[in-house]
């Protein structure tokens, strides 16, 4: 664990102190009752999850915000589980390892997402150009023959 500490820049360390101190830290500007405020807080919090395998708990609370008229917003702050932190002591590779599985599945989850986007985006273009370009076909031979020979030669499609 020294170790990984050692890794972490001077500002990411004081940030994961205040985290295993059991301290709720949010965003600098923000109207959420918490210990302290840190500037680009959501950025270390991202490198302490994927760089250096900690988790840390999200929480997302609904205020009012100054920024947007008073209009309700969500708004985070972070923590550390209790049994995080002895973990963390007491056998920190178990920790880690089960950080990066959790890690890998909503890594592949993300993947999946985008993937059946795209090809749901690839087959509604497939489908509208393939139907573009039936009446565009239909067009071409209506324009150089008679309307009865069409219907025999192009078959219609049920949509």
């Amino acid at each position: 664990m020294l170790a990984k500490i050692n890794e972490m820049r001077d500002s990411l360390a004081v940030i994961f102190y205040a985290l295993v101190k059991n301290e709720k830290l949010t965003t600098a500007g923000n109207n959420v009752e918490a210990d302290h405020e840190v500037l680009r807080l959501s950025a270390a919090v991202e490198d302490l999850e994927k760089k250096f395998l900690i988790p840390i708990q999200h929480h997302n609370v609904s205020t009012s915000s100054v920024i947007a008229g008073g209009k309700k917003t969500k708004q985070m702050y972070y923590m550390m589980d209790e049994g995080v932190i002895r973990a963390l002591q007491t056998e920190p590779d178990t920790v880690f390892r089960k950080q990066e599985k959790e890690l890998a599945v909503s890594e592949w989850q993300r993947k999946s997402k985008q993937t059946k986007k795209l090809i749901n985006e690839q087959w509604r273009a497939h489908r509208s150009f393939d139907h573009a370009n039936q009446k565009r076909i239909r067009r071409q031979i209506t324009q150089r023959r008679g309307i009865s020979r069409i219907r025999s030669e192009i078959p219609l499609h049920p949509r």
